[in-house]
């Protein structure tokens, strides 16, 4: 991740980390109906907070990109923001 923008001012972790995940998904490497690793282990990967991933994952719900299955897990949506999951 990187601390600025292409600007001067910094870019908040969160923003960095959903962005990261954002590319990810883009990618491929989190597919539709996959689960995303819970938010202690984006934490750990991401050598941040689990506030901080908190409030990136949360950003990408209110996208559309995330959806959340009570007791089960976050998946990862279709880029239209369809839900598709197991």
């Amino acid at each position: 991740m990187s601390a600025a923008s292409s600007g001067d001012a910094p870019v908040s972790l969160w923003v960095q980390v959903a962005a990261d995940l954002e590319s990810q998904m883009d990618a491929g490497d989190l597919s539709p109906g996959s689960p995303l690793p819970s938010n202690v282990e984006l934490a750990q990967l991401c050598g941040v907070a689990r506030v901080t991933v908190q409030r990136a994952v949360l950003e990408l719900r209110k996208q559309g990109r995330l959806i959340v299955v009570t007791g089960r897990d976050t998946f990862v949506t279709q880029q239209n923001g369809r839900q598709d999951h197991p």
